[in-house]
């Protein structure tokens, strides 16, 4: 099973989207997660503040809902700062119970039954105690007696590749994406800001790591210490532009040239394990088409973005 898509036994793929209430700030958290509990602990770990007992996670087979509920309770969105994992998803605690509600009201509305966790305590112990025991495990079976062989190197880079693959997938799902943007050659993720919710963009603190874009960058860099005489290491993701306008802008992530050969690739299995799952959040995107080296590619005849 592909870590960073859960599917039923039919094959349709399952998201959960969670709601955290954190009792110290008086704020609630909306995400989308295809690996919740993952996701929830390491929130939890961060925030101390989060009350698991009270929090809550909804399965689901769209998407979209996060992006709803945004749209439905945008005037309640808080900012968080000093912290950029999801800052943006954080509302007035005030809505938890009508969010949670509004869920349900969306899934019947399509015909759909969305179960609800209440309670993620459980959850979210039991996902410590297996990543604990995996890891110990894994760690023992990786210590190796001597230098790994480049094969040995290869097979952990395509492990690492999809862990990476799982938290870029997070991260995408922080903001709204308005589509894919393509000039036939050259492709990118594209999303539209606001400048009230991210005003960091129209200042020099755009370049901070700090920015949703940055961390993106940062999780799509597949390397495995020491394994740089191989060679084999890469980034998934070639660079970032930015069209500002004076209260809205488009980012765009760009992507390899190649990247829906490589999803299906059988060559290159770290590359594989890395857009496989991304190509299959990205195919359910509407394309933009652009003319050659226009838009977001002007200027380029290769897939290397610099920040502009």
């Amino acid at each position: 099973m592909n870590k960073a898509s859960i599917r039923t036994e039919s094959g349709q793929s399952v998201s959960f989207v969670y709601f955290l209430l954190d009792r110290s700030t008086g704020l609630a958290k909306i995400g989308h997660s295809s690996n919740p509990a993952s996701r929830i602990s390491a929130l939890a770990s961060r925030h101390r503040g989060i009350d698991l007992k009270r929090s809550a996670m909804v399965e689901t087979d769209t998407r979209a809902l996060e992006y709803v509920l945004r749209a439905v309770f945008s005037k309640s969105r808080r900012r968080v700062d000093g912290y950029v994992d999801g800052y943006t998803e954080w509302f007035d605690a005030s809505i938890f119970d009508e969010a949670l509600s509004f869920t349900a009201h969306v899934g019947s509305v399509r015909g759909k039954d969305y179960p609800v966790t209440r309670d993620l305590t459980e959850v979210v112990e039991t996902h410590r105690r297996e990543a604990g025991a995996k890891w110990v495990g894994g760690a023992m079976e990786r210590m190796p007696a001597q230098r790994p062989s480049a094969e040995a190197f290869l097979a952990l880079l395509a492990e690492v590749a999809a862990e990476r693959a799982e938290d870029c997938l997070e991260i995408l799902a922080e903001q709204h994406i308005d589509g894919l943007v393509t000039d036939g050659h050259n492709w990118a993720i594209e999303r539209s800001v606001e400048r009230h919710i991210e005003p960091e963009l129209w200042t020099q603190e755009r370049f901070s790591p700090a920015r949703w874009s940055s961390r993106l960058m940062t999780a799509a860099t597949v390397v495995v210490s020491g394994s740089e005489d191989y060679g084999r290491s890469f980034s998934a993701l070639t660079g970032v532009t930015l069209d500002r306008g004076r209260d809205t802008a488009q980012e765009f992530i760009h992507l390899p040239s190649d990247w829906q050969e490589l999803a299906v690739g059988d060559t290159d299995l770290a590359k594989r394990n890395f857009f496989a799952p991304l190509a299959e959040v990205l195919s359910e995107l509407p394309v933009r088409q652009v003319a050659a080296e226009t838009g977001p590619f002007a200027g380029r005849s290769t897939n290397r973005a610099v920040e502009q």
